[in-house]
Formats: C-alpha cells, sequence, structure tokens
C-alpha cells in the first residue's frame, strides 16, 4: 500500500487559516455586534452553510440576520477554548 503523504494537506488548512479563518475569528472578537454579524455572514457565505440557517428564524422574525447564531457564541465561556497550563 503506498505510503499517504499529509503535507499538502496540512498546507492546505495552515493557508486557509492564514486567508480565511483567522480574519473570520478576529471578527467574532470584541463588542462590537455589527462586525460579528458581518464575519458571520461571511463565515457561511464562504462555507456554503447560510442555507442551513433559514431566514424563517431570524429575519422573517424581525431579528438580525444570523442574531440567534451569535447569541449562542456569546453565551459560551471563552475559558472553554482556552489552552491550560
Amino acid at each position: 500500500m503506498p505510503r499517504v503523504n499529509f503535507n499538502y494537506f496540512a498546507l492546505h488548512y495552515l493557508n486557509l487559516w492564514l486567508s480565511k479563518d483567522r480574519k473570520f475569528c478576529e471578527g467574532l472578537e470584541g463588542d462590537d455586534e455589527a462586525a460579528k454579524l458581518s464575519a458571520l455572514a461571511e463565515e457561511a457565505a464562504f462555507y456554503k452553510v447560510a442555507r442551513n440557517l433559514p431566514k424563517v428564524h431570524d429575519v422573517e422574525n424581525k431579528i438580525l440576520r444570523y442574531k440567534p447564531v451569535l447569541d449562542a457564541i456569546d453565551a459560551l465561556d471563552p475559558i472553554t477554548f482556552q489552552e491550560t497550563a
């Protein structure tokens, strides 16, 4: 069986982090709700998951688009995602 070289895939995901994901994560930092919602919209479009988040749950209920998603993210404690020593 041939050996599989994962370097290409590792470099691909590194490039994806550097070109897209880092900006998305930075967009979710801070207290600027408009910037966070914009970052979520860009992420949902990039990863093509926007169609899985029907507008009936937000826009049709007169709630800003992706606001329920942002509320769920903001409810999480950031310490949960940090490495502990």
